[in-house]
């Protein structure tokens, strides 16, 4: 890991690093694109196959894909509300105490930083700004290598702070089981998440950005770190504006 002490140093790293279209791709992952596909295909030309298949066939595409990339046990895509119930039945004590007090404390963050609609007419007329949440976001959760119930909890937080009514949450499923991660599916439960789907990856985008027959549409999404396709899909931290 590369230490920084300096603000000269970490404008220098800053500047000098890859961007993404210029970042080698491996040949392992070359190859397997190739058996997926049936011929050699770009990252950039494997993501808008994937848009367009999910935006045109919908479900039927999202599961096909999550099969293919991600594990062939998937059979559904939407998460039952007694699978998250099961898994935090399922976690150790210590660990269901961590997950708490670590929401507690990301929401005690957010509450203490309200953005507010306000009204004046001191200035010369009637100015002031008009605060409203957006009515349905995404949170995209990765799971590839390892669950992140901390990615859960920070972007679900702030956007349960900010008042949003429809919040939806994807993460793909393990090889193994098909099932998106226990620790992911009990935190989902911990923050009372009604809408969840085992998918992930470029078709997860695709379904929350375009909507499917059973994944109506979002206003805004919110992930951390997914690969899209530059100009077609977007990225949003927070929910509040």
């Amino acid at each position: 890991m590369l230490t920084i002490y300096d603000v000269e140093s970490a404008r220098s790293g800053i500047l000098k690093r890859q961007p993404l279209e210029d970042t080698p791709v491996s040949n392992a992952t070359l190859e397997r694109i190739k058996n997926l596909f049936g011929e050699a295909l770009s990252p950039e030309q494997v993501v808008d196959r994937i848009l367009a298949e999910v935006r045109k066939k919908g479900d039927s595409a999202l599961l096909e894909w999550t099969q293919k990339l991600d594990s062939p046990q998937t059979k559904m895509i939407k998460v039952s509300p007694q699978s998250m119930e099961s898994a935090w039945d399922w976690l150790p004590e210590p660990l269901r105490q961590a997950l708490v007090l670590s929401a507690e404390r990301v929401r005690k963050f957010h509450q203490a930083q309200p953005v507010t609609s306000w009204m004046t007419q001191s200035m010369g007329g009637t100015l002031g700004q008009f605060v409203r949440p957006i009515r349905r976001v995404g949170l995209y959760i990765p799971a590839g290598t390892a669950p992140l119930p901390s990615t859960v909890i920070m972007t679900a937080v702030p956007a349960q702070v900010a008042g949003v009514p429809e919040i939806v949450l994807v993460a793909p499923p393990q090889r193994e089981s098909g099932q998106v991660d226990p620790l992911i599916l009990a935190t989902a439960h911990l923050l009372r998440i009604k809408e969840m789907y085992a998918i992930g990856g470029a078709q997860a985008i695709a379904a929350l950005a375009y909507g499917t027959e059973s994944i109506p549409r979002l206003t805004k999404f919110l992930v951390r770190a997914i690969f899209c396709h530059p100009g077609k899909t977007q990225s949003f931290w927070i929910c509040r504006y």
